[in-house]
């Protein structure tokens, strides 16, 4: 069956797209996709009247409604959606429509963000409120964006989405999304996007550029694919279309929590500042020639060891969040450390500082040593006195092993006997009191403390693990992309649109157009294989090279992904046709001992 494909709101052989062109139904639609996963929550998008008023609120979970709803608006209002997903209980305030809401029913608020997904740089031109920008502006903005772009992109991370927001360039980070747990889950995530966005502000903001703050949960943007219509509409300062400056495929950054968790908190010099001084007193400390035997007793320990040879840091800093991976964050680190060994004489503890190999003691001097144990010294007696006694674990393994397989294994050898965890239950703290109460038959004794929370305990327990090497085939990745690979080229050819939706393809451009929900359905069919949605197949799907476009079928437009013209040799190793699913092998569907035979 014969189809054809819309144009797209993206930039082509380096081509812009219209300024002011008619509304881009593709581009919206790609937001919508961009931003939103049903198993994650509901859209809220904001309707702000051109000439100023309250704004339409509006929470969607169907696609073409919410480009219903931006087409009929668009120009007369400036549209902007969320950032993050919603609680999906919004819906019924105003389902898939937008209208003004009653008094005292409120929009998306912190609390009602669940999952957090994407994280976006709003780089704007300095200038007079509510006007547009001018061309030069809105290039210096998008330097900026590509510079951005190509940094992380040099750090091995996928490349960020860049948009013309209108007026500016949104640089869009998707990664992992977080399920939130709590309220103080959900203050330390955004705590963490806030550290992120100031990382950013501080290395990239040039004279004419403002990075704004819309690192808090609730924060909406410029929906693509609209028209931007601030200030009046001049020659030198022109309303403008957002597009896409790169093709919107969400490629989620699994590198990216790891990355945020080596910064330092957004606020964190302020409360250096606050509590410095506050310990002890600079007159009262003296540097010696050597550290005192009892530091040197202390940092045998496997954990302070690799902090005090500036390695390995996975402590976290005195208000639960973690400290930057600097030479004078592993300086604070290392004194903490201490305080935690017992060790409290200050002059002690700057006397370890100054002599410590890789430091910043000696460069910076004095004063400085003496800065940061006051400061951490501060800030160790303040949570002492918050926890009320501190933190206490009455385990603690002798040998840590994992294996590189996704997800993980991990063995971990204590006094007591040997547990086998999953990587599921390691993260959670009663699921491992259960795990090892059935394993050695004695319960755990942990307190958690807002100083030392799980994560810190396990992260000290896997600092210097032994790594045991695993095929391809183990994890979790391979296996969805052989599985997925083979249930896409067994599909069965049909003739008619509705044929899609019982699990067959049909030919687009002689190429394969299949439905994902097809292979979701064919996955739960077999047995042994992982629990896996819709997400995750369509995120496993991009990385093959399957696209997913919206092209019509005689007169009905269909979601659907379309196969590549040769398929990625990451799976075998080799590039390999569309036709031959007969080369695939599923030896992680057998027992250890079958692998073997397998193999050999």
């Amino acid at each position: 069956m014969n189809a054809t494909r819309p144009t797209s709101g993206t930039e082509t052989d380096g081509k812009v797209p219209d300024s002011c062109g008619p509304f881009d139904e593709d581009a919206v639609r790609k937001c919508y996709e961009l931003y939103y996963c049903p198993e994650w929550g509901v859209l809220e998008t904001r309707f702000i009247p051109a000439g100023g008023g309250a704004p339409l609120i509006g929470f969607f979970d169907n696609p073409e409604d919410f480009v219903r709803c931006c087409r009929e608006h668009d120009g007369s209002s400036q549209l902007y959606m969320g950032v993050r997903p919603r609680d999906p209980g919004l819906l019924s305030r105003s389902r898939n429509s937008v209208r003004f809401l009653p008094k005292g029913v409120h929009a998306g608020q912190q609390g009602d963000v669940g999952v957090v997904a994407t994280a976006v740089i709003d780089i704007d031109p300095t200038r007079p409120k509510d006007t547009a920008s001018t061309q030069e502006q809105l290039a210096l903005a998008r330097e900026v964006a590509e510079r951005i772009q190509n940094d992380f992109v040099e750090m091995g991370w996928p490349a960020p989405i860049r948009a013309m927001s209108g007026n500016g360039v949104h640089v869009i980070f998707a990664f992992t999304p977080v399920h939130i747990t709590d309220q103080a889950h959900r203050d330390a995530v955004e705590g963490q996007l806030k550290a992120f966005e100031a990382g950013i502000r501080t290395k990239y903001t040039v004279e004419g550029i403002k990075i704004d703050t819309i690192s808090d949960l609730p924060r909406i943007i410029k929906v693509v694919g609209t028209l931007s219509t601030k200030g009046d509409n001049t020659p030198e300062r022109p309303w403008r279309r957002s597009y896409f400056i790169d093709e919107p495929v969400r490629i989620e950054n699994p590198l990216f929590w790891d990355f945020v968790a080596t910064l330092p908190a957004a606020d964190e010099k302020k409360k250096a500042k606050a509590t410095a001084g506050n310990g002890t007193n600079k007159t009262d400390i003296v540097i010696g020639d050597a550290i005192s035997p009892k530091v040197q007793k202390a940092i045998q320990s496997k954990n302070r060891k690799a902090h005090w040879e500036g390695r390995c840091k996975t402590a976290l800093g005195a208000d639960g969040t973690p400290v930057d991976t600097s030479r004078s964050g592993y300086d604070y680190t290392v004194v903490i450390d201490l305080l935690h060994a017992g060790i409290t004489n200050p002059s002690e503890l700057a006397t370890a500082l100054f002599h410590r190999p890789n430091g910043a003691g000696k460069e910076k001097g004095a004063n400085y040593v003496c800065r940061t144990v006051e400061a951490a010294i501060a800030a160790f007696k303040s949570e002492d006195d918050e926890d009320h006694g501190g933190s206490h674990c009455s385990v603690e393994p002798v040998h840590a092993t994992m294996t590189s397989s996704n997800p993980k294994l991990f063995e971990l050898v204590f006094s007591e006997g040997v547990l086998e965890i999953s990587a599921d239950e390691l993260s959670n703290q009663h699921k491992f009191e259960t795990a090892y109460l059935n394993a050695i038959g004695a319960m755990p004794i942990i307190k958690i403390t807002k100083r030392t929370p799980w994560a810190a305990y396990v992260n000290s327990w896997l600092t210097g693990a032994l790594i045991k090497e695993l095929p391809p085939e183990a994890s979790t990745a391979f296996r969805l992309k052989e599985m997925i690979y083979k249930i896409v080229m067994n599909l069965a050819e049909g003739h008619d649109v509705g044929d899609l939706d019982a699990g067959a393809y049909l030919l687009l451009d002689g190429r394969r157009a299949f439905k994902p929900a097809a292979v979701v359905k064919a996955i739960q069919n077999m047995s042994g294989a992982p629990r896996v949605s819709s997400h995750d197949v369509c995120n496993v799907l991009e990385k093959l090279g399957c696209k997913a476009e919206n092209p019509y079928f005689g007169k009905k437009r269909v979601r659907v992904h379309i196969v590549p013209e040769q398929w990625p040799g990451e799976v075998s190793g080799v590039e390999r046709p569309c036709g031959d699913p007969c080369q695939l092998s599923f030896t992680f569907f057998m027992e250890p001992a079958e692998q073997e035979t397998a193999r050999a």
